[in-house]
């Protein structure tokens, strides 16, 4: 009251609501990721043989190091599928350090063997990744939602249940049949 602020308790228990179903969303949010993300590694892996496969003959130094370096790349991303489900429920963000490593890597074997033919496209599961739910959005749709609630309780009117013009007048109700006056005694 003294710093003219005020705080909302239906507010925060709407807030804290939101929060916690942000939450649980987030756990649902990283475990279907994490399933593309094991899916998209495992296609990686075979699309890594078969891009060797199509290359071994032709360049057989090349192919062997592109193969080695995939399957680096392969466990990377497996290390970058942990990072992003820690990233899903946290909000940090630990999976772009790892696929920064992923991609000075590939950049570096580009460099120094070519490229070579690829038969089978790699793909990337960050295309395929739901977005997580904010933490700080869920609190603050939360918060005004309550604050709302808290004003329209505040400013209840009783009478906006009722339609106006049904309700009988009030000359009906100073006076019986007999013509005493009720109210007199009230005031």
């Amino acid at each position: 009251k003294f710093a003219g602020t005020s705080v909302s308790a239906t507010g925060i228990i709407c807030g804290a609501f939101m929060f916690a179903l942000a939450a649980i969303g987030n756990v649902f949010v990283t475990l279907i990721n994490f399933v593309i993300d094991i899916f998209v590694v495992l296609w990686n892996f075979i699309a890594a043989f078969a891009n060797f496969f199509a290359n071994v003959f032709n360049d057989p130094v090349g192919a062997i190091a592109r193969l080695f370096f995939d399957l680096v790349d392969c466990v990377l991303g497996l290390l970058e599928t942990l990072a992003s489900a820690i990233d899903t429920l946290f909000g940090s963000n630990l999976a772009g350090a790892v696929a920064g490593w992923r991609d000075s890597l590939d950049g570096w074997v580009d460099e120094t063997f070519g490229e070579g033919d690829e038969i089978m496209n790699k793909i990337d599961g960050e295309e395929w990744h739901l977005d997580r739910f904010d933490y700080g959005d869920a609190w603050d749709a939360g918060y005004s939602f309550g604050e709302g609630i808290d004003e329209s309780i505040a400013n209840f009117d009783p009478a906006s249940l009722f339609d106006q013009d049904a309700l009988p007048l009030d000359e009906y109700f100073d006076q019986n049949d007999n013509g005493n006056d009720y109210g007199s005694g009230l005031g």
